[in-house]
């Protein structure tokens, strides 16, 4: 197919190969520049829609790579907010990650508390406290019941895919944000982050 260009807000879009499914773009671009506001994807290039990576997104630089392999628009705007939350992650000084990683660690940490009285004692915290995703913490969390899993990670992360890394918790948490979903009275530390997000809060990268 011929390559198609598009905007979202000041960010250029390239479809290299189209969609697997019927997807209206131009309904995915208004929905997002409805969602994000502009100054979120200051610094992002450009948006790339193709077969490349070979699974999930990719952040390369300030190019976001994002699957053709989407059927419908409601993913695939949330796979862009969610491709945004990477490179809000990717670009915090070190002093601003190092804030958000104590708060997430600290949200680790009263995940353990709970787990270890109501499912297993023998646990070691230590299996709790890491920024990257880790199949020890994974393994933990599959040993109890499917619903005990997702009410425990959303009462402290909003969902279970936030729980598992750091860069996970920032991108998921951007999502909430942005569709109004985030409890703020509970996570204020990382709603302050977004709130108060400006271009000098990256790394001079571009």
């Amino acid at each position: 197919m011929e390559q198609k260009y598009y905007k979202i807000h000041n960010t250029d879009l390239y479809i290299i190969e189209d969609f697997i499914g019927e997807i209206d773009i131009q309904e995915v671009i208004e929905d997002v520049e409805e969602t994000v506001a502009p100054h979120f994807l200051e610094g992002i290039e450009s948006i790339i829609v193709s077969p490349y990576p070979d699974e999930g997104r990719l952040l390369e630089g300030n190019t976001l790579y994002i699957r053709n392999d989407f059927y419908c628009e409601e993913l695939l705007v949330e796979e862009i907010i969610l491709a945004v939350g990477d490179f809000i992650y990717s670009n915090l000084v070190e002093e601003k990650r190092d804030d958000i990683s104590k708060y997430f660690l600290f949200k680790r940490t009263k995940l353990f508390d709970e787990y270890s009285k109501k499912y297993n004692k023998r646990v070691s915290l230590y299996e709790f406290l890491g920024e990257e995703e880790d199949k020890v913490y994974v393994d933990n969390l599959n040993n109890i019941d499917f619903e005990d899993m997702i009410f425990l990670t959303q009462k402290y992360f909003g969902n279970y895919e936030s729980s598992l890394s750091l860069k996970n918790y920032i991108s998921n948490s951007f999502h909430l944000y942005v569709t109004e979903s985030l409890n703020k009275k509970y996570d204020k530390k990382i709603s302050k982050l977004f709130d108060n997000l400006k271009e000098e809060h990256y790394e001079e990268k571009y």
